[in-house]
Protein backbone atom coordinates (compact mmCIF):
# COMPACT_ATOMS: atom_id res chain seq x y z
CA UNK A 1 0.00 0.00 0.00
CA UNK A 2 2.54 1.99 0.88
CA UNK A 3 4.43 1.61 -2.60
CA UNK A 4 1.45 2.47 -4.55
CA UNK A 5 1.17 5.73 -2.28
CA UNK A 6 4.68 6.76 -2.91
CA UNK A 7 4.01 6.37 -6.81
CA UNK A 8 0.59 8.42 -7.13
CA UNK A 9 2.63 10.95 -5.00
CA UNK A 10 5.50 10.86 -7.78
CA UNK A 11 3.07 10.86 -10.57
CA UNK A 12 1.22 13.89 -9.18
CA UNK A 13 4.43 15.93 -8.49
CA UNK A 14 5.42 15.30 -12.18
CA UNK A 15 2.36 16.02 -13.68
CA UNK A 16 1.72 19.40 -11.35
CA UNK A 17 6.04 20.20 -12.81
CA UNK A 18 4.87 19.61 -16.29
CA UNK A 19 1.84 21.45 -16.44
CA UNK A 20 3.34 24.48 -14.58
CA UNK A 21 6.62 24.32 -17.01
CA UNK A 22 4.18 24.24 -20.06
CA UNK A 23 1.90 26.91 -19.03
CA UNK A 24 4.82 28.84 -18.27
CA UNK A 25 5.83 28.29 -21.85
CA UNK A 26 3.09 29.00 -23.59
CA UNK A 27 0.69 31.76 -21.43
CA UNK A 28 2.09 34.61 -23.74
CA UNK A 29 1.68 32.97 -26.96
CA UNK A 30 -0.19 35.01 -28.97
CA UNK A 31 -3.71 34.09 -30.23
CA UNK A 32 -3.15 34.69 -34.08
CA UNK A 33 0.04 34.18 -35.98
CA UNK A 34 0.52 36.65 -38.48
CA UNK A 35 3.10 35.42 -40.94
CA UNK A 36 1.67 34.35 -44.55
CA UNK A 37 1.42 30.96 -43.83
CA UNK A 38 -0.96 30.47 -46.89
CA UNK A 39 -2.62 27.21 -45.59
CA UNK A 40 -5.78 25.94 -46.64
CA UNK A 41 -7.60 24.24 -43.44
CA UNK A 42 -6.49 26.94 -41.14
CA UNK A 43 -8.43 29.51 -39.35
CA UNK A 44 -4.50 31.91 -38.61
CA UNK A 45 -5.86 35.29 -40.64
CA UNK A 46 -3.03 34.48 -43.79
CA UNK A 47 -4.42 30.86 -44.47
CA UNK A 48 -7.49 29.90 -46.96
CA UNK A 49 -10.22 28.47 -44.16
CA UNK A 50 -12.80 31.11 -44.88
CA UNK A 51 -12.39 30.97 -49.11
CA UNK A 52 -13.09 26.57 -48.43
CA UNK A 53 -15.61 27.05 -46.53
CA UNK A 54 -17.76 29.64 -48.79
CA UNK A 55 -16.81 27.20 -51.81
CA UNK A 56 -18.02 24.25 -49.28
CA UNK A 57 -21.32 26.07 -48.58
CA UNK A 58 -22.47 27.14 -52.27
CA UNK A 59 -23.36 24.34 -55.05
CA UNK A 60 -20.28 24.47 -55.96
CA UNK A 61 -18.52 20.68 -56.10
CA UNK A 62 -15.29 20.81 -54.85
CA UNK A 63 -12.54 17.73 -55.02
CA UNK A 64 -8.75 18.31 -53.30
CA UNK A 65 -6.41 16.97 -55.87
CA UNK A 66 -3.94 15.08 -53.16
CA UNK A 67 -2.11 13.52 -55.47
CA UNK A 68 -0.38 14.20 -59.09
CA UNK A 69 -2.76 15.72 -61.00
CA UNK A 70 -3.19 13.20 -63.99
CA UNK A 71 -4.44 10.67 -61.42
CA UNK A 72 -6.98 12.58 -59.97
CA UNK A 73 -8.76 14.97 -62.75
CA UNK A 74 -11.29 13.55 -64.99
CA UNK A 75 -9.43 13.71 -68.70
CA UNK A 76 -12.48 13.83 -70.63
CA UNK A 77 -14.21 16.89 -68.44
CA UNK A 78 -15.82 19.88 -69.80
CA UNK A 79 -16.68 23.22 -67.68
CA UNK A 80 -14.37 22.54 -64.45
CA UNK A 81 -12.08 25.07 -62.70
CA UNK A 82 -8.31 23.66 -61.33
CA UNK A 83 -7.33 25.99 -58.58
CA UNK A 84 -3.77 26.21 -57.31
CA UNK A 85 -4.13 29.32 -54.06
CA UNK A 86 -1.14 29.78 -52.40
CA UNK A 87 2.44 28.70 -51.60
CA UNK A 88 5.46 30.83 -52.88
CA UNK A 89 6.32 27.79 -55.23
CA UNK A 90 3.90 25.68 -57.54
CA UNK A 91 5.86 22.31 -57.84
CA UNK A 92 4.88 20.61 -61.13
CA UNK A 93 6.85 18.94 -64.03
CA UNK A 94 6.85 19.13 -67.71
CA UNK A 95 3.88 16.13 -68.15
CA UNK A 96 2.10 17.27 -65.35
CA UNK A 97 2.03 20.76 -67.21
CA UNK A 98 0.49 19.08 -70.55
CA UNK A 99 -1.99 17.78 -68.55
CA UNK A 100 -2.83 21.25 -67.57
CA UNK A 101 -3.04 22.17 -71.01
CA UNK A 102 -4.96 19.85 -72.57
CA UNK A 103 -7.18 19.97 -69.86
CA UNK A 104 -7.87 23.59 -70.37
CA UNK A 105 -8.15 23.20 -74.04
CA UNK A 106 -11.45 21.13 -73.56
CA UNK A 107 -12.82 24.14 -72.48
CA UNK A 108 -11.96 24.60 -68.79
CA UNK A 109 -10.29 27.18 -66.64
CA UNK A 110 -7.00 27.09 -64.70
CA UNK A 111 -6.68 29.39 -62.00
CA UNK A 112 -3.09 30.51 -60.25
CA UNK A 113 -2.75 32.70 -57.19
CA UNK A 114 0.34 32.26 -56.25
CA UNK A 115 3.38 34.65 -56.19
CA UNK A 116 5.28 32.56 -58.03
CA UNK A 117 5.04 30.09 -61.30
CA UNK A 118 7.75 27.50 -62.82
CA UNK A 119 9.27 28.86 -65.28
CA UNK A 120 8.06 25.60 -67.86
CA UNK A 121 4.59 26.97 -67.45
CA UNK A 122 5.42 30.38 -67.94
CA UNK A 123 6.83 29.54 -71.65
CA UNK A 124 3.99 26.93 -72.30
CA UNK A 125 1.33 29.98 -71.82
CA UNK A 126 3.55 33.09 -73.64
CA UNK A 127 2.79 35.48 -70.92
CA UNK A 128 5.89 37.23 -71.88
CA UNK A 129 8.92 36.78 -74.37
CA UNK A 130 11.67 34.19 -73.32
CA UNK A 131 14.04 36.74 -72.86
CA UNK A 132 11.66 39.00 -70.35
CA UNK A 133 10.82 36.27 -68.01
CA UNK A 134 12.83 38.11 -65.33
CA UNK A 135 11.61 41.79 -66.51
CA UNK A 136 7.82 40.99 -66.20
CA UNK A 137 7.84 40.44 -62.01
CA UNK A 138 8.08 43.16 -60.11
CA UNK A 139 7.25 44.07 -57.18
CA UNK A 140 6.14 47.53 -54.49
CA UNK A 141 6.94 48.08 -50.92
CA UNK A 142 3.48 49.85 -49.15
CA UNK A 143 1.62 49.21 -46.46
CA UNK A 144 -1.84 49.58 -48.47
CA UNK A 145 -2.80 49.06 -51.97
CA UNK A 146 -6.08 49.39 -54.07
CA UNK A 147 -6.89 46.94 -56.27
CA UNK A 148 -9.55 47.20 -59.51
CA UNK A 149 -10.84 44.70 -61.76
CA UNK A 150 -11.58 45.18 -65.60
CA UNK A 151 -15.21 46.38 -66.04
CA UNK A 152 -15.89 47.05 -62.25
CA UNK A 153 -15.81 50.22 -61.13
CA UNK A 154 -15.35 50.01 -57.52
CA UNK A 155 -11.91 50.18 -56.08
CA UNK A 156 -10.89 48.04 -53.46
CA UNK A 157 -8.23 48.67 -50.38
CA UNK A 158 -6.06 46.42 -48.95
CA UNK A 159 -3.77 47.14 -45.89
CA UNK A 160 -1.20 44.70 -44.67
CA UNK A 161 -1.05 43.98 -41.18
CA UNK A 162 1.60 42.33 -38.62
CA UNK A 163 0.82 41.65 -34.80
CA UNK A 164 1.72 45.47 -34.41
CA UNK A 165 -0.28 46.89 -37.02
CA UNK A 166 0.06 48.08 -40.55
CA UNK A 167 2.84 47.64 -41.88
CA UNK A 168 4.81 47.92 -45.08
CA UNK A 169 4.63 44.75 -47.18
CA UNK A 170 6.64 43.79 -50.56
CA UNK A 171 3.24 43.40 -53.21
CA UNK A 172 3.68 41.23 -56.24
CA UNK A 173 2.92 42.88 -60.02
CA UNK A 174 3.80 42.35 -63.37
CA UNK A 175 4.72 44.65 -65.88
CA UNK A 176 2.52 44.93 -68.54
CA UNK A 177 4.85 46.56 -71.25
CA UNK A 178 6.69 43.17 -71.03
CA UNK A 179 3.37 40.62 -71.31
CA UNK A 180 2.48 39.78 -74.75
CA UNK A 181 -0.28 40.66 -77.15
CA UNK A 182 -2.39 37.64 -76.39
CA UNK A 183 -2.07 38.07 -72.24
CA UNK A 184 -5.29 40.00 -71.00
CA UNK A 185 -5.16 42.53 -68.26
CA UNK A 186 -7.90 41.61 -65.92
CA UNK A 187 -7.00 42.73 -62.58
CA UNK A 188 -4.23 45.79 -61.31
CA UNK A 189 -3.62 47.71 -58.54
CA UNK A 190 -2.75 51.47 -58.08
CA UNK A 191 -1.95 52.12 -61.72
CA UNK A 192 -2.45 50.63 -65.04
CA UNK A 193 1.72 49.64 -65.10
CA UNK A 194 0.50 47.60 -61.62
CA UNK A 195 -1.08 44.40 -63.13
CA UNK A 196 -1.95 41.62 -60.87
CA UNK A 197 -4.45 39.23 -62.44
CA UNK A 198 -4.14 38.38 -66.00
CA UNK A 199 -5.91 35.92 -68.29
CA UNK A 200 -5.23 34.27 -71.48
CA UNK A 201 -7.22 32.11 -73.60
CA UNK A 202 -5.87 28.43 -74.13
CA UNK A 203 -8.12 26.64 -76.50
CA UNK A 204 -12.11 26.47 -75.57
CA UNK A 205 -10.63 27.46 -72.18
CA UNK A 206 -8.42 29.98 -70.20
CA UNK A 207 -5.65 30.24 -67.85
CA UNK A 208 -5.81 33.03 -65.14
CA UNK A 209 -2.66 34.28 -62.68
CA UNK A 210 -3.29 36.00 -59.75
CA UNK A 211 0.05 36.85 -58.25
CA UNK A 212 -1.23 38.23 -55.15
CA UNK A 213 -2.93 35.10 -52.87
CA UNK A 214 -2.81 37.28 -49.57
CA UNK A 215 -5.77 39.31 -50.86
CA UNK A 216 -8.02 35.95 -50.50
CA UNK A 217 -7.00 34.77 -47.00
CA UNK A 218 -9.07 34.85 -43.74
CA UNK A 219 -8.47 38.53 -42.56
CA UNK A 220 -9.56 40.05 -46.25
CA UNK A 221 -12.19 37.72 -47.01
CA UNK A 222 -14.19 38.72 -43.79
CA UNK A 223 -14.73 41.93 -44.72
CA UNK A 224 -17.35 43.20 -47.53
CA UNK A 225 -14.51 45.06 -49.11
CA UNK A 226 -12.42 41.67 -49.70
CA UNK A 227 -15.29 39.23 -50.09
CA UNK A 228 -16.60 41.92 -52.77
CA UNK A 229 -13.07 41.08 -54.46
CA UNK A 230 -12.71 37.62 -54.29
CA UNK A 231 -16.47 37.71 -55.60
CA UNK A 232 -15.60 39.26 -58.99
CA UNK A 233 -12.12 37.69 -59.19
CA UNK A 234 -13.79 33.63 -59.22
CA UNK A 235 -17.47 34.99 -61.02
CA UNK A 236 -14.99 34.43 -64.06
CA UNK A 237 -15.03 30.86 -63.11
CA UNK A 238 -17.05 28.34 -63.91
CA UNK A 239 -17.98 27.55 -60.39
CA UNK A 240 -19.62 23.84 -61.07
CA UNK A 241 -16.81 21.66 -60.20
CA UNK A 242 -13.55 22.45 -59.18
CA UNK A 243 -10.12 20.72 -58.61
CA UNK A 244 -8.40 22.33 -55.75
CA UNK A 245 -4.72 21.06 -55.28
CA UNK A 246 -3.06 20.57 -52.63
CA UNK A 247 -0.52 18.09 -53.51
CA UNK A 248 2.12 20.58 -55.48
CA UNK A 249 2.07 23.01 -52.25
CA UNK A 250 5.32 21.03 -51.17
CA UNK A 251 8.17 19.15 -52.98
CA UNK A 252 8.06 15.12 -53.36
CA UNK A 253 10.79 13.06 -53.56
CA UNK A 254 11.75 11.78 -57.05
CA UNK A 255 12.05 8.24 -56.77
CA UNK A 256 15.77 6.79 -58.31
CA UNK A 257 17.11 10.18 -57.61
CA UNK A 258 20.02 10.88 -55.28
CA UNK A 259 19.08 12.90 -52.22
CA UNK A 260 22.01 15.84 -53.10
CA UNK A 261 21.43 15.90 -56.89
CA UNK A 262 19.95 18.87 -58.76
CA UNK A 263 16.59 16.72 -59.86
CA UNK A 264 15.85 15.34 -56.31
CA UNK A 265 13.43 17.21 -54.05
CA UNK A 266 12.71 16.94 -50.29
CA UNK A 267 9.99 14.54 -48.61
CA UNK A 268 6.47 16.06 -47.64
CA UNK A 269 6.57 17.22 -44.49
CA UNK A 270 4.60 14.89 -41.53
CA UNK A 271 2.53 16.23 -39.23
CA UNK A 272 4.72 15.25 -36.24
CA UNK A 273 7.13 17.80 -38.33
CA UNK A 274 4.63 20.46 -38.23
CA UNK A 275 3.82 20.08 -34.44
CA UNK A 276 7.43 19.93 -33.43
CA UNK A 277 8.01 23.23 -35.12
CA UNK A 278 6.00 24.67 -33.10
CA UNK A 279 6.59 25.81 -29.68
CA UNK A 280 2.77 25.27 -27.67
CA UNK A 281 2.60 21.72 -30.17
CA UNK A 282 6.23 20.49 -29.30
CA UNK A 283 5.73 21.59 -25.20
CA UNK A 284 2.45 19.55 -25.40
CA UNK A 285 3.72 16.74 -27.44
CA UNK A 286 6.45 16.44 -24.95
CA UNK A 287 4.11 16.84 -21.77
CA UNK A 288 2.21 13.78 -23.56
CA UNK A 289 5.13 11.28 -23.74
CA UNK A 290 5.72 11.99 -19.95
CA UNK A 291 2.48 11.44 -19.05
CA UNK A 292 2.00 8.04 -21.21
CA UNK A 293 5.69 6.95 -19.46
CA UNK A 294 4.38 7.59 -15.94
CA UNK A 295 1.12 5.62 -16.49
CA UNK A 296 2.61 2.51 -18.41
CA UNK A 297 5.24 2.74 -15.34
CA UNK A 298 2.43 2.66 -12.37
CA UNK A 299 -0.36 0.81 -14.34
CA UNK A 300 2.12 -1.82 -15.41
CA UNK A 301 0.70 -4.70 -13.52
CA UNK A 302 -2.45 -6.73 -14.81
CA UNK A 303 -6.09 -5.54 -14.39
CA UNK A 304 -9.30 -6.29 -16.15
CA UNK A 305 -10.04 -4.59 -19.05
CA UNK A 306 -12.32 -1.96 -18.62
CA UNK A 307 -15.58 -2.78 -20.62
CA UNK A 308 -16.73 0.44 -22.87
CA UNK A 309 -19.86 2.16 -23.09
CA UNK A 310 -20.92 2.27 -26.79
CA UNK A 311 -23.25 5.19 -27.51
CA UNK A 312 -25.60 5.33 -30.19
CA UNK A 313 -24.11 7.66 -33.35
CA UNK A 314 -25.49 11.27 -33.01
CA UNK A 315 -26.96 12.99 -35.69
CA UNK A 316 -25.94 16.50 -35.95
CA UNK A 317 -27.68 17.72 -39.07
CA UNK A 318 -30.51 19.35 -37.79
CA UNK A 319 -27.59 21.30 -35.65
CA UNK A 320 -26.13 22.46 -38.58
CA UNK A 321 -29.24 23.59 -40.39
CA UNK A 322 -29.93 25.40 -37.32
CA UNK A 323 -26.92 26.85 -37.20
CA UNK A 324 -26.94 27.99 -41.00
CA UNK A 325 -30.56 29.25 -40.01
CA UNK A 326 -29.17 31.35 -37.35
CA UNK A 327 -26.31 32.71 -38.88
CA UNK A 328 -28.15 34.45 -42.26
CA UNK A 329 -31.75 34.68 -41.61
CA UNK A 330 -31.98 35.35 -37.43
CA UNK A 331 -30.42 38.44 -37.80
CA UNK A 332 -33.00 39.43 -39.97
CA UNK A 333 -30.26 41.67 -41.73
CA UNK A 334 -30.66 40.43 -44.84
CA UNK A 335 -29.29 43.34 -46.79
CA UNK A 336 -25.71 41.84 -48.10
CA UNK A 337 -27.66 39.06 -49.42
CA UNK A 338 -30.27 40.77 -51.74
CA UNK A 339 -26.95 42.98 -52.69
CA UNK A 340 -25.84 40.27 -54.10
CA UNK A 341 -28.53 38.95 -55.62
CA UNK A 342 -28.89 42.57 -57.37
CA UNK A 343 -25.48 42.21 -58.62
CA UNK A 344 -25.71 39.45 -60.05
CA UNK A 345 -28.92 40.13 -62.06
CA UNK A 346 -27.25 43.28 -63.36
CA UNK A 347 -23.77 40.91 -64.48
CA UNK A 348 -26.07 38.41 -66.63
CA UNK A 349 -27.76 41.11 -67.93
CA UNK A 350 -24.70 43.03 -69.11
CA UNK A 351 -22.79 39.64 -70.17
CA UNK A 352 -25.91 37.78 -72.18
CA UNK A 353 -27.59 40.52 -73.89
CA UNK A 354 -24.85 43.11 -73.44
CA UNK A 355 -27.47 45.93 -71.84
CA UNK A 356 -25.55 48.92 -70.04
CA UNK A 357 -28.19 49.75 -67.65
CA UNK A 358 -26.09 53.23 -67.36
CA UNK A 359 -26.73 54.34 -70.62
CA UNK A 360 -30.45 53.70 -70.96
CA UNK A 361 -33.50 54.92 -68.82
CA UNK A 362 -35.82 53.21 -66.88
CA UNK A 363 -38.78 52.59 -69.02
CA UNK A 364 -36.44 51.83 -71.59
CA UNK A 365 -34.35 49.73 -69.68
CA UNK A 366 -37.55 47.57 -68.51
CA UNK A 367 -38.41 46.94 -72.09
CA UNK A 368 -35.12 46.00 -73.44
CA UNK A 369 -34.25 43.54 -70.99
CA UNK A 370 -38.29 41.97 -70.82
CA UNK A 371 -38.18 42.05 -74.59
CA UNK A 372 -35.00 39.92 -75.21
CA UNK A 373 -35.30 37.39 -71.95
CA UNK A 374 -38.84 37.05 -72.92
CA UNK A 375 -39.76 37.88 -69.10
CA UNK A 376 -42.99 39.92 -68.36
CA UNK A 377 -42.14 43.66 -68.05
CA UNK A 378 -44.13 44.04 -65.07
CA UNK A 379 -41.70 40.91 -63.37
CA UNK A 380 -38.75 43.07 -64.76
CA UNK A 381 -39.93 46.47 -63.42
CA UNK A 382 -40.51 45.06 -60.01
CA UNK A 383 -37.53 43.73 -60.05
CA UNK A 384 -35.56 47.49 -60.61
CA UNK A 385 -37.52 48.83 -58.14
CA UNK A 386 -36.13 46.65 -55.88
CA UNK A 387 -32.65 47.50 -56.79
CA UNK A 388 -33.39 51.14 -56.36
CA UNK A 389 -35.12 50.19 -53.02
CA UNK A 390 -32.41 48.39 -51.46
CA UNK A 391 -29.39 51.05 -52.41
CA UNK A 392 -32.14 53.85 -50.76
CA UNK A 393 -32.43 51.35 -47.56
CA UNK A 394 -29.79 50.35 -44.93
CA UNK A 395 -32.10 47.08 -43.83
CA UNK A 396 -33.92 44.70 -45.94
CA UNK A 397 -36.72 42.13 -44.09
CA UNK A 398 -37.48 38.67 -44.58
CA UNK A 399 -40.66 39.43 -46.92
CA UNK A 400 -39.03 41.57 -49.14
CA UNK A 401 -35.86 38.94 -49.95
CA UNK A 402 -38.22 36.36 -49.94
CA UNK A 403 -40.13 38.79 -52.78
CA UNK A 404 -37.33 39.25 -54.47
CA UNK A 405 -36.30 36.06 -54.31
CA UNK A 406 -39.35 35.02 -56.24
CA UNK A 407 -38.96 37.69 -58.95
CA UNK A 408 -35.61 36.45 -59.80
CA UNK A 409 -36.78 32.70 -59.98
CA UNK A 410 -39.44 33.50 -62.45
CA UNK A 411 -36.93 35.74 -64.33
CA UNK A 412 -33.90 32.94 -64.64
CA UNK A 413 -36.85 30.21 -64.89
CA UNK A 414 -38.10 32.24 -68.20
CA UNK A 415 -34.73 32.31 -69.83
CA UNK A 416 -34.01 28.27 -69.16
CA UNK A 417 -36.92 27.38 -70.90
CA UNK A 418 -36.26 29.08 -73.81
CA UNK A 419 -32.34 27.87 -73.52
CA UNK A 420 -34.08 24.46 -73.23
CA UNK A 421 -36.69 25.51 -75.64
CA UNK A 422 -33.81 26.34 -78.71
Amino acid sequence: MSGNRLSYIIILCAVLLAAGGYFALTKDAPKYKWSERLHLEEDQPYDFKVLRTLLDSSEVDVELVDHKISNVIDSTITGADYFFVGGSRYNVDSAEVAYLLAFAERGNNVFFATNYLPRILWDSLNFTSRWDYYSAKEDIIRTSVVAHLEGDEKAYPFTFHNAMGPTNRSWDILDPDYLLSDVEVVGRLDSAHQVNFIRVPYGKGHFYYHCEPLLFTNYYLITENGFDYANGVLSQMNLKKVYWDVYNTEYHRIAGKNRNSEDSVHFKKSPLNFMLENRSFRWAWYLSLVLVGLYLFVQARRKQRIIPIILPPKNSSLEYARALGALFFKGEDHTLISREMMRQFWLHVRTTYRINRKREDREKLVALIASKSATPQEVVSEIITFDERIRNRARIDHDELSRLNQLLETYYGVEQEISVKS
